[in-house]
């Protein structure tokens, strides 16, 4: 399951969860988000959201940036 998807247990809506993320916004929303993947990371899951990891490094490394404008 994506930990994403564990915000539904607190009645998050995963759509607006998600622009939050990615606008980098600090809510109650992303918050929770936050601390339930350091729990699950802290547990020994691995997450491209582990600014520690080479998946990590690679992704930022290679962004091309959003098509959108």
């Amino acid at each position: 399951m994506l930990i994403i998807n564990k915000l539904k247990e607190f009645n998050f809506n995963i759509e607006e969860a998600i622009e939050q993320i990615k606008k980098n916004s600090h809510t109650k929303m992303t918050t929770t988000y936050y601390l339930i993947l350091k729990n699950y990371m802290k547990k020994g899951g691995k997450s491209i959201s582990d600014k520690t990891s080479d998946e990590y490094v690679n992704y930022v490394m290679n962004y091309k940036g959003s098509k959108e404008r």
